[in-house]
């Protein structure tokens, strides 16, 4: 199971990121969404899948 602690480490790693969805996702809401965001890519990125 992956950590889903919203961590500086993960906040500087997910930035990129945030900045594609911020339209979407208003920054208090991010915390919560962004260690699920990771966790979802990491497994796409292992299993080679798309979404």
């Amino acid at each position: 199971m992956p950590e889903l602690d919203y961590t500086p480490e993960l906040a500087e790693e997910m930035a990129p990121l945030y900045e594609r969805v911020k339209k979407v996702i208003p920054p208090v809401e991010w915390p919560f969404f962004a260690p699920y965001i990771k966790a979802i890519n990491t497994l796409k990125k292992q299993r080679g899948a798309v979404i």
